[in-house]
């Protein structure tokens, strides 16, 4: 028996849109007969005149201080080794049981692509990479934050904290005024409490990206 095929729309984070515009286009997918097929939670920064540390969680405060204090130093990287970035980011994703999401081509494809678009940036220690993340700028105003990873023998400095401020930094330079975190799925899909806290912790601001179905006829 053959079964109907059904048509899934993923939307963008709602935080990308005014409430208004959120409820209408809800309504509109209601109208067309689509149904919510997941909601997943989302978090995002609010980019103000305010300096990062002030919209963080003590804990985060601390954290950020001890990576400074340490010598490590953050910030754009120039010229990128995309070989070195996706090798990077591959080897911290197996140590934490995650999959990758792109293969080495479609990162390079996409970095060399659009280099206005994609930042990285990175924090060492004596020449050493322990953190990076690559950004997309998604729209005039939102940067996306796309695979971040950090090295586990760093875990108790939390480098990922320096490194977000050095975004964040970034963000207000640009007069970028959403710097999107993302959800925080793991390989099998299912949200992750523990990076979800984070997030929160570093002064995210919950949203979320709705993906809608429709059951569509059979041509046949």
């Amino acid at each position: 028996m053959q079964t109907e095929p059904i048509l899934i729309v993923k939307t963008s984070p709602t935080c990308y849109n005014p409430t208004s515009k959120n409820s209408l286009i809800s309504k509109t997918y209601a109208f067309l007969g689509y149904n919510i097929n997941d909601k997943l939670i989302n978090y995002h920064i609010q980019i103000s005149q305010s300096p990062f540390f002030r919209n963080i969680n003590y804990a985060e405060v601390r954290r950020l201080a001890k990576c400074k204090k340490s010598g490590f130093r953050a910030g754009l990287y120039d010229e990128p080794d995309i070989e070195i970035v996706y090798t990077f980011i591959k080897e911290s994703r197996i140590a934490k049981g995650y999959l990758m999401s792109m293969t080495f081509e479609q990162l390079e494809s996409l970095i060399n692509n659009f280099p206005k678009q994609c930042k990285i940036f990175v924090v060492k220690i004596e020449g050493k990479i322990i953190a990076l993340t690559v950004t997309i700028l998604v729209c005039k105003g939102i940067l996306y934050n796309f695979m971040p990873a950090d090295l586990a023998t760093y875990k108790s400095f939390s480098p990922m904290v320096y490194l977000m401020e050095t975004v964040y930094n970034y963000c207000q330079k640009e007069e970028i005024g959403i710097l999107d975190l993302g959800v925080s799925l793991d390989s099998n899909g299912n949200e992750k409490p523990g990076l979800l806290k984070f997030k929160k912790n570093l002064g995210g601001i919950k949203s979320f990206k709705i993906s809608y179905q429709k059951q569509l006829k059979s041509l046949n």
